[in-house]
């Protein structure tokens, strides 16, 4: 399954780990650098982009809907060390996190800082 996807999506290497029963289980595919042709290794390091937001919106989504965590409340409820940062206007540090860089969070829109006077060619 691995392996025919790779080749589908013109992927060089990928890990894939898997935690079951308590034992972790490394599974390597391919090469780290096509250049190179150094194989996939449970010591390969990978760079992960803006995957790193994914996760971090899905586990604050997951600990909200616990209860753990309230996305209306300032940081530095959770951090102390942030308190006085992020004291923009009325919207929390939470929900500031949330809002995409593009504005396109309809449901925040009245929260937004204005845009008005700004060029469209900026």
């Amino acid at each position: 399954m691995i392996e025919p996807m790779m080749r589908e999506h013109g992927i060089a290497g990928m890990a894939v780990a898997v935690f079951a029963d308590g034992e972790a289980h490394y599974f390597s595919y391919g090469v780290a650098s096509m250049a190179t042709a150094v194989p996939i290794s449970a010591d390969t390091l990978f760079e992960i982009g803006s995957l790193s937001k994914t996760y971090t919106a899905t586990l604050a989504a997951l600990a909200s809907a616990e209860g753990k965590l309230d996305l209306q409340a300032p940081a530095r409820r959770y951090q102390p060390a942030m308190a006085g940062y992020f004291q923009v206007g009325a919207m929390t540090p939470m929900k500031r996190a949330c809002v995409p860089p593009t504005g396109s969070c309809p449901a925040l829109a009245s929260e937004r800082p204005s845009t008005s006077g700004l060029s469209d060619k900026m």
